[in-house]
């Protein structure tokens, strides 16, 4: 038998197949559209026929992400971020933090030595800025207006508040 795991994001549906040996059997990755449920549906078909295998090879389907509640196939739901944790120990037991930079948001992830997530922050450019000794806030916002800055921090969510403040003293394009 196999299980099935679907991560319906706000950009890509991804989904993959382990068997019994925990082996990848086939995966998939989708753009997710303005409907996370018709993802799920054309990404199930899509790894089934990838794997050949029909719904009844499937034992168990698990599903992860924003759109997790809108698969009515699954046979359970864990957030997105347990599943970073599971899945970085899973292939390296080493691994105590994770960033994940999302379509959405971005999070940074602590992991204790079992794979159990002991901390989530989702404002990463606070722990990347005190990795770096840099105030990464404060150089994004630089960004706005000097294109040269964008590095890491124009890749990563500014809070709301921040990014309004920022296009209400613009006139021309925000990039962020």
């Amino acid at each position: 038998m196999y299980v099935l795991g679907i991560d319906s994001g706000s950009t890509s549906t991804n989904a993959v197949i382990l068997d019994e040996r925990k082996t990848i059997k086939a995966s998939a990755v989708i753009r997710t559209g303005a409907k996370s449920a018709e993802s799920a549906d054309k990404i199930l078909k899509e790894i089934l026929d990838l794997a050949g295998l029909s719904r009844d090879d499937i034992s168990c389907i698990v599903s992860t992400g924003y759109g997790r509640v809108s698969i009515p196939f699954a046979d359970s739901t864990i957030t997105e971020i347990s599943c970073h944790g599971r899945g970085a120990h899973f292939l390296n037991p080493q691994v105590r933090t994770i960033l994940d930079i999302g379509g959405q948001d971005s999070k940074a992830i602590r992991l204790n030595e079992k794979g159990e997530v002991m901390y989530c922050c989702h404002k990463p450019y606070q722990i990347i800025g005190h990795i770096m000794d840099e105030d990464i806030l404060a150089k994004k916002m630089a960004a706005v207006t000097d294109m040269s800055m964008c590095d890491i921090p124009c890749r990563m969510t500014a809070p709301n508040l921040e990014v309004k403040k920022m296009e209400q003293a613009r006139k021309d394009a925000c990039f962020i």
